[in-house]
């Protein structure tokens, strides 16, 4: 990453629809680019290539506004990236596999991520929160809500895979 020879003065930064793998480098790019990447409360990563919510996010303390949407985001054990992120109030996940393939997934990601007040451009409402808080006591719910990070494989050095 080079830096610029000035930096942005912004609240907002949008690199949907660039075929994105990875945001691991993503604190070190707005560095680079923003003149106080801590100013940021509205990112937009929809519409990408990513596989999995990178721990880089929880980084961002000030964001209100994530857009992950219509990316192929499968594990909903990535949210705890998100935990963080205390200001998020409206996030997106919808078009992603792990929408489907996630039992509860409005109950869970609401009780993961409390301070949220809309998912998916829908606004989470006072009896959602009454059901998320149900859920959350049920047996499922607790057992569903250990939500932990997953682990990544380990590549030794000279092994096949490692190249």
């Amino acid at each position: 990453v080079v830096s610029l020879p000035h930096r942005f003065v912004c609240n907002t930064v949008r690199l949907n629809n660039n075929f994105l793998g990875s945001i691991a480098a993503l604190p070190r790019v707005l560095s680079s680019m923003l003149a106080d990447p801590s100013m940021l409360t509205m990112l937009d990563l929809s519409f990408n290539k990513l596989t999995r919510i990178e721990p880089a996010l929880g980084t961002l303390a000030n964001l209100e506004m994530l857009r992950l949407h219509a990316n192929q985001l499968e594990h909903i054990e990535d949210l705890v990236h998100l935990k963080p992120l205390k200001q998020l109030k409206r996030l997106t996940l919808m078009s992603n596999p792990l929408e489907a393939k996630t039992a509860d997934y409005r109950c869970l990601v609401g009780n993961s991520l409390p301070s949220l007040r809309s998912l998916d451009n829908v606004r989470i409402t006072k009896s959602e929160l009454v059901a998320f808080a149900a859920y959350a006591e049920s047996s499922r719910g607790k057992k569903a809500l250990l939500l932990r990070p997953r682990q990544t494989k380990q590549v030794r050095p000279g092994s096949a895979s490692a190249y």
